[in-house]
């Protein structure tokens, strides 16, 4: 009876579940001739589950997004590959 209850701990422990999260890191505003625009950067990475049961976060990774404000005041935005790259060696 001691093993059954051991081997579900174990089966419990490795199908515990990540889940993915973001944080904001920073956010700039650009007034410029070619309108109003803002760069958006984040983190992204995997908290929680069997690598990290008690609530650690893998390293991530860094992103990048250039965001121009549309007439209607919506946001049309761009992912910078090559920043995340570099941000991300």
């Amino acid at each position: 009876m001691k093993k059954i209850f051991v081997l579900c701990l174990l089966v419990l422990f490795a199908v515990s579940c990540a889940t993915t999260k973001r944080a904001v890191t920073n956010t700039t505003w650009v007034d410029s001739s070619k309108g109003t625009r803002m760069y958006f950067s984040y983190w992204e990475g995997s908290c929680g589950g069997t690598l990290h049961p008690w609530g650690g976060c893998s390293a991530g990774e860094s992103h990048i997004k250039y965001c121009s404000v549309e007439e209607d005041n919506s946001l049309k935005c761009t992912a910078q590959l090559e920043a995340d790259k570099v941000l991300n060696q």
